[in-house]
């Protein structure tokens, strides 16, 4: 069971700062948040995607990371907001 967690929503960017659209919602262990984020940049890279972003919602904030321009998001200065617990 999951204690602590993030609610996470994945997609593109969209054409012309017309905001994202989701392709994706679901809840992700707090634990494994840092490393889902890194494997789905990732994968954008590897696929040679051009925009994508991750939003991770947290107990009173959220994040969002995005790939634009070809570049990834800073992993080494990424701080999470504090998870949702049930």
């Amino acid at each position: 069971m999951i204690e602590q967690y993030y609610d996470v929503e994945i997609g593109y960017n969209g054409a012309a700062g017309a905001g994202g659209d989701a392709a994706a919602n679901f809840p992700i262990d707090a634990t494994n948040a840092s490393w889902f984020v890194k494997t789905f940049f990732k994968g954008l890279v590897e696929t040679d995607s051009t925009s994508g972003y991750v939003r991770l919602r947290g107990a009173n904030s959220s994040i969002v990371l995005t790939r634009a321009d070809r570049k990834e998001p800073d992993y080494d200065s990424l701080e999470l907001p504090t998870p949702k617990t049930k």
